[in-house]
């Protein structure tokens, strides 16, 4: 090895890649040390298969994971798209029909149509309606239905002579990957009916 000069080793060893002065009191002592890079690889494929733990940027908007994006929740938010952030709802007004079929035996079709004048379908089709019959003073729902895809229902009950109503509820059809909110209006239709067999 070579002669040392103030705290240092010379040159002469294998792994004189750098060099570390003597310390206070000679401590730690002079000597050699050795440099070595440092290769940090990230794997792209998500760790837990959340996307606000997963070091990507899912959603394009230049923040990463939670703590980042506004859209993560927490670490295990399996999205980094926005919650709730939804545009002004839009409306739909409806309408919905009421017809009667007397059936045998004091049974009654009761059966209709709801439309959507703004053709918006998905305020029309798979549609819950309520049959109600008015009691004592209030409505009670005798049968509930769905509507088909073009809007039409139908149910049987017993018939007694009084008045009915097809009540289509209120309904929210929300589309978070359009930030989208629909409103369906509540749609009624009351009627007076008496058995004609």
């Amino acid at each position: 090895a070579g002669s040392g000069v103030n705290g240092t080793r010379g040159a002469g060893t294998s792994d004189d890649a750098c060099e570390q002065p003597a310390g206070t009191n000679n401590q730690p002592p002079a000597g050699n040390c050795i440099s070595q890079s440092l290769t940090k690889q990230w794997d792209p494929e998500p760790v837990n298969g959340h996307e606000c733990d997963d070091g990507i940027d899912n959603d394009g908007d230049d923040l990463v994971d939670f703590g980042e994006d506004p859209g993560c929740l927490d670490e295990t938010d399996g999205s980094e798209l926005p919650v709730n952030v939804i545009v002004e709802p839009v409306r739909h007004d409806r309408t919905i029909s009421m017809r009667f079929d007397d059936g045998a035996g004091r049974r009654l079709v009761v059966f209709g149509r709801l439309r959507v004048p703004d053709g918006f379908d998905d305020c029309r089709a798979a549609q819950p309606v309520n049959v109600q019959r008015r009691v004592n003073g209030r409505w009670v729902t005798k049968k509930t239905t769905t509507t088909n895809r073009k809007g039409r229902y139908a149910v049987e009950i017993f018939d007694l002579a009084s008045r009915y109503r097809a009540v289509a509820p209120r309904a929210e059809l929300e589309d978070l990957d359009n930030q989208r909110l629909d409103i369906c209006r509540k749609a009624v239709k009351a009627k007076r009916h008496r058995h004609r067999r």
